[in-house]
């Protein structure tokens, strides 16, 4: 069972503890019965978000969270004024947490179809999947301030090749590769002309299938430095003016951010920016 579907339990399970009326039983039953049109997704979001407006604390951040998953789900198929609404609930939700930083969820921002460079990208009951194309990759309509932690929490289902994080930097785009070269090493590429890469880390199996993992890549103003599932594996100090990306894993904007995986289909469960210095940009 993924960590995300355990802590969704979680949720609910606080929520029961709190609350045991009639609405409550109301949504937890339309949740189990499975909801896809976008008005029942945004209702059931709505729901929740009223519950959570009783709460304090903890308590109402996690339900809060919990309508966002939801609003997140419909946005894609939203427009006008309904739009607007959730996405300006969401943009409360992410300002609840993470120590007062801004987290950012960029799955509530992306539309599979239309942000697609490479392959065929779909949401799946909130999480974004990759196909087995080569260079398969998407780019998330959102500007990055010039400090930030981009973080993703993914599952390499098949294949043996890697999963990648796309960043940018005030200068450079660059990427992270995990589990690349046939699933060798762990690296930020394109590094200068540098021939072995200083920041390759392996040979090692990085990645085994049907694994959850947690990809952190933190940019700061002085370099950049990756965590897997909270350990460093690889950092480089730089102003990133020798940085670049591969063009193969290049993507329509050069300000944009993005993630991706080669000939190896992967689940994306989160994904998400926590804006440290500055404020990002949604982009048209």
């Amino acid at each position: 069972m993924g960590r995300s579907v355990v802590r969704s339990q979680e949720v609910r399970r606080k929520v029961w503890l709190i609350l045991s009326d009639a609405t409550l039983k109301a949504l937890a039953q339309r949740e189990t019965a499975g909801v896809t049109a976008a008005d029942d997704q945004v209702k059931l979001g709505d729901g929740w978000w009223d519950i959570a407006q009783k709460q304090v604390g903890l308590a109402k951040r996690q339900i809060c969270a919990h309508a966002g998953t939801w609003y997140g789900q419909a946005n894609p198929d939203l427009s006008g004024l309904a739009k607007a609404k959730i996405e300006k609930r969401v943009n409360e939700v992410e300002g609840l947490a993470n120590n007062g930083l801004r987290v950012v969820n960029l799955l509530n921002l992306v539309d599979a179809r239309r942000n697609a460079v490479k392959g065929v990208w779909r949401m799946e009951h909130g999480a974004l999947l990759s196909d087995r194309s080569p260079f398969c990759r998407i780019e998330f309509p959102y500007q990055p301030p010039d400090e930030y932690d981009f973080r993703i929490v993914f599952t390499r289902t098949e294949g043996t090749d890697c999963v990648g994080q796309i960043c940018a930097a005030p200068v450079r785009q660059f990427m992270w590769f995990m589990s690349g070269w046939s699933g060798k090493w762990c690296t930020f590429d394109v590094v200068g002309n540098h021939d072995p890469n200083p920041t390759r880390k392996g040979p090692l199996k990085w990645l085994n299938n049907g694994q959850e993992y947690t990809s952190v890549v933190r940019i700061r103003k002085l370099g950049v430095a990756a965590y897997l599932d909270g350990k460093l594996v690889s950092a480089w100090q730089t102003d990133f003016s020798d940085m670049s990306l591969f063009r193969d894993w290049s993507l329509r904007r050069n300000d944009a951010i993005g993630v991706g995986s080669y000939e190896s289909p992967t689940i994306f469960r989160t994904i998400e920016v926590i804006e440290v210095t500055g404020v990002g940009k949604t982009l048209k």
